[in-house]
């Protein structure tokens, strides 16, 4: 019964936003990079039910997104930090790929962000493993400023949607792609290095060289972004655990489990030698 009123009552919050606030341009007066976000908490009646309105308000919504000029080229023209650049196009087409499911539209809208990732973002480091180059990055640029370049936890939000389609399709080459990827993470997870840890998940890995964190003093504060708590650890964590287990469960690989299972195994130490 407590179920069925908060989903009632969710349901009527979302219809009283789109009832109210939309705007003839699809958004609701906050900016395309923060309207965008809302769906996240419209999940459980915007995928969990078939509800006629809010999915249309949905379809509205992410179609004009990715019409806007910025958004021309698949990803924003506007360049900032990956935690930023990302929503335009991950809260716009993964919303759609759960809604419209068989639309070849959105298919091909997530597997632009595959070509922009292999062919601009990233590259081989000098340790021989692919990471990102860059926090900041575009649709047709990369910023090397040494003090942005890293790969991050928050970096699984880029390809959000391309995630969802290797999980529903197994394609082969977003498996190569993502599985040499998360040997990265798992390299990095592994080393002890900087005073990290060993098994513990760094928040970033500095490009070219492939160390631990970035260049602040400190494994933990790569000190890549202006805002200083955004990148601190332990920060996203769980877009990277989310997409190491992804990865696990695709490949059949169970090295991809093991930087979740040894952070696991050290909290669990910490807590027992914990003092009352």
């Amino acid at each position: 019964i407590y179920e069925r009123e908060g989903l009632e009552s969710l349901a009527d919050i979302i219809e009283w936003w789109i009832y109210h606030r939309m705007q003839p341009s699809g958004e609701y007066g906050g900016g395309w990079g923060d309207d965008c976000e809302m769906w996240r908490w419209w999940v459980p009646v915007l995928i969990g039910f078939n509800s006629p309105k809010i999915t249309a308000a949905q379809r509205r919504f992410s179609t004009a997104l990715m019409s806007q000029d910025h958004m021309s080229g698949g990803y924003t023209s506007r360049m900032s930090d990956v935690e930023h650049t990302a929503e335009d196009s991950a809260d716009a087409i993964t919303p759609m790929m759960h809604i419209d499911v068989d639309d070849e539209i959105w298919k091909k809208r997530a597997l632009r962000l595959v070509e922009l990732m292999e062919q601009r973002w990233t590259g081989r480091n000098k340790r021989g493993f692919l990471q990102f180059k860059s926090t900041y990055f575009t649709v047709d640029r990369v910023d090397a400023d040494p003090h942005r370049a890293c790969d991050t936890v928050y970096h699984p939000r880029v390809v959000q949607p391309a995630l969802l389609y290797w999980q529903r399709t197994g394609d082969a080459r977003l498996g190569r792609l993502f599985g040499e990827w998360m040997d990265t993470w798992v390299d990095a997870a592994v080393r002890s290095e900087r005073g990290k840890p060993a098994g513990i998940i760094p928040t970033a890995i500095h490009w070219p060289d492939g160390r631990i964190g970035g260049l602040g003093p400190n494994w933990w504060d790569p000190r890549n972004h202006g805002e200083y708590t955004l990148y601190l650890y332990p920060s996203a964590m769980e877009l990277m655990m989310h997409t190491l287990l992804l990865t696990a469960h695709m490949t059949g690989d169970s090295k991809y489990l093991e930087p979740i299972e040894s952070m696991a195994e050290i909290r669990l130490r910490f807590l027992r030698n914990k003092p009352d």
